[in-house]
């Protein structure tokens, strides 16, 4: 006697392959914008209090998830220092080098770069001052702010210096002076002082001419 094997009847042959890909989409999705609200959630205690004081607890409080998420996600304080530093650039993008070094005139090359500089550290003080607070306790934020704004910094020092005959001491000197001129604690102090960021500019180009 011939029997047939019973095998379920599938209209949609191509629907088990379709659905776990979509299931899955579904998923990373779900999964990137957890991560999302969890790095928007550390940016924004980062702004108001600081990092040293951000905890896991609020961050997952305020995203609405558990503390393990938040770990499993950023496993380590680096990763999510990390992360929320290259949001925030990305948001918060620093003023552009390119024409700079194209601005022939030592002054008037300082005094542009400058006044941006100062303009932009003035629209985002209150996270810088968080920040750089807290870089000099926390390693890895020191290092993540090495390699954001430091590295920044470094590459508008050198365009401000390129083009000028100082030498041996003397650049020592003007490199020196254009360091503490690009400090946010210079900006600041200067801006307590009353000046604008073009006042405050003016003052510190002023200033790296002399040491020229």
């Amino acid at each position: 006697m011939v029997t047939e094997s019973i095998r379920p009847v599938n209209d949609n042959p191509g629907h088990m392959t379709t659905k776990r890909p979509y299931i899955l989409k579904s998923r990373a999705q779900r999964q990137f914008e957890t991560r999302s609200r969890i790095i928007e959630a550390a940016e924004a205690l980062h702004g108001t209090i600081g990092p040293s004081r951000t905890t896991v607890s609020e961050i997952a409080r305020i995203t609405g998830v558990q503390r393990l998420t938040v770990y499993n996600h950023f496993p380590t304080e680096a990763a999510l220092l990390e992360a929320c530093s290259a949001h925030w650039v990305a948001s918060h993008p620093p003023p552009a080098i390119d024409g700079w070094e194209e601005i022939p005139v030592l002054h008037e090359r300082a005094v542009e770069a400058l006044t941006k500089i100062y303009t932009y550290f003035a629209h985002n003080q209150a996270t810088f001052a968080n920040v750089l607070r807290d870089a000099e306790a926390i390693p890895e934020l020191e290092a993540v702010v090495a390699a954001g704004l430091g590295a920044y910094l470094d590459r508008v020092a050198t365009v401000l210096a390129r083009g000028s005959p100082a030498r041996g001491r003397r650049r020592i000197r003007l490199r020196a002076t254009i360091g503490l001129a690009l400090q946010f604690a210079s900006w600041r102090r200067l801006a307590h002082g009353g000046l604008d960021p073009y006042a405050a500019a003016t003052l510190m180009a002023d200033l790296i001419d002399a040491a020229a």
